[in-house]
This record gives C-alpha cells, structure tokens and sequence, in this order.
C-alpha cells in the first residue's frame, strides 16, 4: 500500500470539528480579503524536526516571492487572516500548519516532511475530507528516519512545485 492508503481513515468527526472552528472564527473574525500572499512558515524556533538546510530553503522560497513567517509570533487573530488571505502556505510538517483549516479550499498547501511518512495522516486525510489538496515536498532525514521527529534536509529542486 502507499503511504496515502495507509493513512487514511474515517475523518468526518475531525472535519465536523475544523469545520465548527472556521465557522466561529469567521463569525468573530470576519473573513480576510485574499492577498494572493505566499507564506512560509518556519520551524526556526525549535530544538526538534528541523529542517537542516533552511537557510537555503528560505533564500530560495523569498527570492520566488514568499514571506517568512514564525507564526508563534503572531496572536491567534493574526494567523487565522493571514491563512485567509492565502494563496499558498509551505510548511514543515507540525502544529502550525494546522492552521490551514482557516485557508479557502483553494489555497495551494505544501508541507514539507521527510521521506518516512510518519505524520502526512496529520494533514493528508484532514485535507482532503475538507476540500484541500496537500502536496507534500518530502526531504532526506539526517539521523535515524524511523524517529519520526528526526531533522531533515529540502532539496532545492524538489520546492519547484511550489513557486510555480
């Protein structure tokens, strides 16, 4: 089986629940206008889960027109509009890119991974119940790739995809 039918499963609950939460913040929030904006969002901040070469993969991802973002930085309002106001998020694999259930449906999500799949389930099955479509833009682990939290390194070449 591939990575994708391993981990799919019955979402209609988890889609319930991130549908309720848009809702709500929408209803206390608004909506915010899209901006066409591109973000990346960084895991500069932690210790674990890293991606090794991120220096380079920022330089590259600002030279082709997004902004990075350390959303922890950021109130609760402030992430909810800036994934309205998206037209793509690229982010490694974590909590952060939870967000995207705030993002319209045709927003453009990269997650970026390393090449064991130990955590697409966390936004493959999700998204797609919702009406999004991830690409996952998988990287080479650095260390043990069975640990699921291990660092990891993007090739350049492989973020083509997402600056189209």
């Amino acid at each position: 089986k591939t990575a994708y039918e391993i981990y799919q499963c019955d979402w209609s609950s988890d889609v319930c629940s991130s549908d309720l939460l848009k809702e709500k913040a929408e209803a206390v929030l608004g909506v915010a206008p899209p901006t066409g904006g591109r973000y990346y969002l960084t895991r500069a901040a932690r210790s674990w889960r890293r991606i090794r070469n991120e220096d380079e993969v920022r330089s590259y991802l600002e030279r082709h027109g997004y902004q990075t973002v350390l959303t922890e930085n950021l109130t609760f309002a402030e992430q909810v509009r800036l994934f309205q106001s998206a037209a793509a998020i690229m982010a490694p694999s974590g909590s952060a890119m939870q967000n995207f259930v705030y993002a319209p449906t045709n927003v453009r999500l990269f997650v970026m991974t390393q090449e064991n799949p130990h955590n697409h389930a966390a936004f493959n099955g999700q998204a797609r119940a919702m009406g999004y479509d991830p690409q996952f833009i998988c990287g080479h682990a650095v260390g043990d790739a069975a640990q699921k939290h291990t660092d990891y390194v993007i090739p350049i070449e492989a973020l083509a995809p997402a600056v189209a």
